[in-house]
């Protein structure tokens, strides 16, 4: 996606990003982004902090789901040579 967050629209895990089935990125990396906006989403219902602690969620998480949907991609094709 290319943002995981519109007003108070979140997405995560699988609806997040596209991982290539190798090395278990997918799993671990929408497990991440639960916990990540999990916790925010906690604090700011209690009133621990502001809503705008919300806006961070794809700020951060984004690189985090593009660096493992590459390194996912790049050990399907080293798996693919290995076959060969």
């Amino acid at each position: 996606a290319e943002t995981l967050s519109v007003g108070n629209v979140f997405l995560v895990g699988d609806a997040a990003q596209q991982v290539a089935p190798s090395g278990g990125f997918g799993l671990n990396t929408g497990l991440q982004h639960a916990h990540n906006l999990a916790w925010k989403l906690a604090a700011v219902h209690a009133g621990l902090a502001p809503e705008e602690l919300l806006q961070s969620y794809s700020r951060e998480r984004q690189p985090v789901a593009a660096k493992n949907a590459a390194k996912s991609v790049d050990n399907y094709r080293r798996g693919l040579r290995a076959l060969a």
